[in-house]
């Protein structure tokens, strides 16, 4: 007696992926322009604003010791509020917080960075415990003023060119000069930012300051 036979099946291959056609590739490539571009009208937009606002300031330059943008909180943006309205009001700026908070980048590089950007004429003191402490947070704002990120929002901050012209101040970790125009003859001398230390006796070249 013969057996049944059983229903034949069809051989099934898989078929390779398939590559995109023309046209799919037309509509990929043009995807990924208008990302790009949304992209950098987004980075524009922001580097616009970081004129306006210190907190945006600070989120496009200021950077973490491996060079990673910082990641802000609700308290540190508190503090440029406080700051912002205690000046605007004539009242002095006190921030309290633990070491290790972030209170110098943020309140202090960052802000005095900002106010340099916003008027170059502002003649700013970094008054820390030591002389040392001083000159390292002004080393640190020099670094940031010829960084590629604090020219995107302040194009215009230069080193001072008061030795005549191609002629640049030597910058030093007691005081920086940024350059202006509208510079007056009596803030000449004034450095832009300088250091001190509260039982420092090192002579500063003038007492004039708008901030500390």
């Amino acid at each position: 007696m013969s057996q049944p036979k059983r229903p034949s099946q069809s051989k099934t291959t898989r078929s390779s992926a398939r590559a995109p056609a023309p046209s799919d590739a037309a509509a990929l490539a043009s995807a990924q322009s208008a990302l790009e571009e949304a992209a950098k009208a987004l980075d524009v937009a922001e580097r616009r604003a970081a004129y306006y606002d210190p907190d945006t300031f600070n989120d496009v330059v200021l950077r973490d010791e491996k060079g990673n943008p910082l990641t802000p909180t609700a308290l540190h943006r508190s503090w440029s509020h406080h700051i912002s309205y205690c000046w605007s009001h004539g009242l002095i700026a006190v921030i309290l917080a633990p070491w290790g908070h972030g209170k110098t980048v943020w309140a202090v590089i960052g802000r005095a960075l900002w106010e340099i950007g916003r008027d170059p004429t502002t003649r700013i003191k970094i008054v820390c415990n030591t002389d040392d402490n001083a000159k390292d947070r002004v080393a640190t704002i020099a670094r940031y003023i010829e960084s590629a990120d604090y020219r995107s929002v302040f194009p215009n901050v230069r080193r001072s060119r008061r030795g005549g012209v191609g002629v640049t101040d030597e910058w030093t970790r007691h005081d920086i000069t940024v350059d202006h125009p509208t510079r007056a003859a009596s803030r000449a001398v004034d450095p832009t930012v300088a250091a001190r230390g509260v039982l420092s006796t090192a002579d500063l070249p003038s007492a004039g300051f708008d901030l500390v």
